[in-house]
């Protein structure tokens, strides 16, 4: 970090908070937070799945004190697909995706960061 200060660059980090995660929901204790089993998503509806994206990103802050900090968030193809099914069915996709991208974004605020992500599920049509 010291020699990317020294020409003025900015590190951001990108850890996945969504999709992509599917190395770190293989281990049993984060099993109950994936979308389907043994899947690559976060279930947004379990709690734990909120904590963990805290301590991930909490780790993050400490190490790179740039500005920004990449959340991820794209390839949640299987967002629907299991824990949230219900929840989807009734609000559609689009809802339960951006309601959890808003909680992440809430619960990190503390980080005093800036978010940036990668985009929503293709499974999404555009609104416009």
């Amino acid at each position: 970090m010291e020699y990317a200060r020294l020409y003025h660059i900015d590190v951001v980090p990108e850890q996945e908070a969504f999709g992509h995660l599917h190395h770190n929901l293989a281990w049993e204790q984060y099993q109950p937070l994936a979308e389907t089993p043994h899947g690559a998503v976060l279930a947004p509806g379990q709690p734990g799945s909120i904590a963990l994206i805290k301590q991930m990103f909490t780790e993050l802050a400490a190490l790179y004190p740039g500005p920004f900090l990449h959340i991820g968030a794209d390839e949640t193809v299987d967002l629907g697909l299991g824990q949230t099914k219900a929840d989807v069915d009734t609000r559609g996709l689009g809802p339960v995706y951006l309601d959890f991208l808003q909680r992440i974004v809430t619960e990190l605020k503390p980080l005093n960061r800036r978010f940036l992500f990668w985009g929503i599920s293709r499974r999404i049509r555009p609104i416009c």
